[in-house]
This record gives C-alpha cells, sequence and structure tokens, in this order.
C-alpha cells in the first residue's frame, strides 16, 4: 500500500524550514540590538578627555573594563563630566551586555525545546496513524516508553519496520534529549551522568550550565532533518512491502 503518512513527513520537514527561518531571523535581530548599543556607546566615549577606555578589545566578549591611565589627585570638572558621561551609558550597556549574554542563551533554549516538541509530535502522529493503517490492537501509549522514544519504538516492534535506532542518524538525533532534559527540567543545567556526552556538542560551564548559541539551534534542526529522512525511507518501505 501507498504510505499515508506522508503528509506528515512533509509537514514535519516545512516545519523545520520554518524554524530556520525564525532563528535566522532571531539571530539578526540580537546582532543588530547588539550592533545598536555598542555604537551608542562607542559614541559616548569618543569625546572622553582624561580617560582612556579599552573599549574596543573588552566589549565583544561582553564585559566593560575602564582602564584609567595618568590621573592626578586633583579632581576636575571634565573629570566628573566625564564619569558622569559614562554613567548615562550604564543602561544602554546592561542592555547590550544581555542581549549578548541573557537573551540569547533565552532564545536558544526555547528553539531547541520547540524543535524536539516538533519532532515529538509528528513522530507520535506517524506512529498513531501506522496503528490505523495496519490494524494493530497496542497503540503507542500502550508502552511503557515515552514521547519520541515511544514512537520509534512502537514502529520498530509492533509495525516491525526496519530498525532506525542503529543508524547513525539516530544517534545524532537523540543526543539532543540530554539537552533538551536539562532545559526542561533543571534550568538549562546537564545532570553530572551526562556532561561528558554533551560538551562533545555543546559547551558547558564550570556547573554543567548549558552555553547555547544559534548555530546549536540549526544543527539541531539539521540533525533532526538527517534523521528523519531515515525514518521516512524505512517507512515507505514498509508500506510497500505490504
Amino acid at each position: 500500500m501507498a504510505s499515508p503518512v506522508d503528509d506528515q513527513f512533509a509537514a514535519l520537514y516545512r516545519t523545520l524550514e520554518i524554524q530556520t527561518s525564525i532563528i535566522n531571523l532571531l539571530e539578526l535581530l540580537i546582532s543588530s540590538h547588539i550592533q545598536t548599543a555598542e555604537d551608542k556607546i562607542r559614541q559616548a566615549l569618543s569625546g572622553l578627555s582624561t580617560m582612556d577606555v579599552d573599549f574596543e578589545q573588552s566589549l565583544p566578549q561582553g564585559v566593560f573594563v575602564s582602564e584609567v591611565k595618568n590621573l592626578t589627585d586633583t579632581i576636575t570638572p571634565e573629570m566628573i563630566a566625564d564619569m558622569q558621561q559614562i554613567q548615562s551609558q550604564a543602561d544602554i550597556l546592561h542592555e547590550a551586555y544581555h542581549a549578548r549574554t541573557v537573551y540569547s542563551y533565552f532564545i536558544c533554549d526555547s528553539l531547541i525545546l520547540t524543535i524536539y516538541g516538533t519532532a515529538e509530535r509528528y513522530f507520535l502522529n506517524i506512529a498513531d496513524q501506522c496503528q490505523m493503517d495496519f490494524n494493530k490492537k497496542v497503540s503507542p501509549s500502550d508502552l511503557k516508553d515515552q514521547g519520541i522514544v515511544s514512537a520509534i519504538n512502537y514502529l520498530e516492534k509492533v509495525i516491525e519496520v526496519n530498525p532506525v535506532k542503529q543508524h547513525r542518524e539516530w544517534e545524532l538525533f537523540f543526543r539532543w534529549n540530554k539537552v533538551r532534559n536539562a532545559l526542561a527540567h533543571n534550568h538549562g543545567v546537564c545532570r553530572k551522568a551526562d556532561r561528558i556526552a554533551v560538551s562533545q556538542f555543546v559547551a558547558l560551564n564550570t556547573n554543567g550550565f548549558l552555553l547555547l548559541t544559534f548555530d546549536h539551534c540549526r544543527r539541531f534542526i539539521e540533525d533532526t532533518s538527517k534523521f528523519t529522512k531515515v525514518l521516512e525511507d524505512t517507512i515507505t518501505q514498509r508500506y510497500t512491502a505490504s
């Protein structure tokens, strides 16, 4: 029989493409926000008369460090004016720093969870469709596993598609499960047991906190798409054999 789940796969691919476009747009917006803030700070600091600020070197790391040189013991009105000018830019600096770090992280956090949830929903939909098409009494929800694992195990054990978990694409896709669990259940901190494995593809700080970037989101979409193609081919073979 022809595979009636083709529409599900097509919809998943389209959704992943849309998510890629969203990632590109959000990264552009964040970069533009940072650049605007940095330009304002540079403009404000360019007129300082008594201080030499090591700005160019420090700001790309998101940290503002001023180095005061050749100050005398005499406080002048010009020095006070300079300090007030620096202080007036504190909000802009604070915004630039958070755009580079906090904002970007929480956006990536949401994107990773959205991508994972999208794949999970479609894989479960495909498993449900296969249950109906092959007249199986056992449903994916009857298995002890949950989510994506439930869907894949159902397809392999009940629908009897060729094993897909033996493929490299599955390994690359499902490694993100550890990242997803850290985000969903532990505020972005990886379990100690998972840190060595996760650190092979996502940077962690000393506390095991995920340092996510937009490139990680793109890589997750790529890994999801590649595994989905393997799953699609495998299910198509199962329908063709019926």
